[in-house]
C-alpha cells in the first residue's frame, strides 16, 4: 500500500496535500472478508476514499493479503 500511496503522490498534488492532513480519521479502513464466485472465503485489507468535491462520493480499496487469509 505505501508504494500505492507514493506513487499517488508524486502523480497528484491534490493526492499529496490530501494525504498530508493531519485528519485521517474520517477515513474507512480495516480487513474485510468478501466470498467469491466459487464461495470461497477471501481475506482483503480495504480503505476507504472521499472524493473532496463531492463528498458523497466514496471508493473502497481492497488490497488481497495472502498473510490474512
Amino acid at each position: 500500500m505505501q508504494a500505492l500511496i507514493e506513487a499517488l503522490s508524486t502523480l497528484s498534488p491534490d493526492f499529496r496535500r490530501w494525504w498530508e492532513q493531519p485528519d485521517h480519521e474520517a477515513y474507512r479502513y480495516g480487513i474485510g472478508t468478501l466470498i467469491d464466485a466459487d464461495s470461497v472465503t477471501q481475506t482483503y485489507e480495504h480503505t476507504t476514499l472521499l472524493v473532496d468535491e463531492h463528498r458523497h462520493l466514496r471508493m473502497v480499496v481492497y488490497f488481497f493479503s495472502a498473510s490474512l487469509g
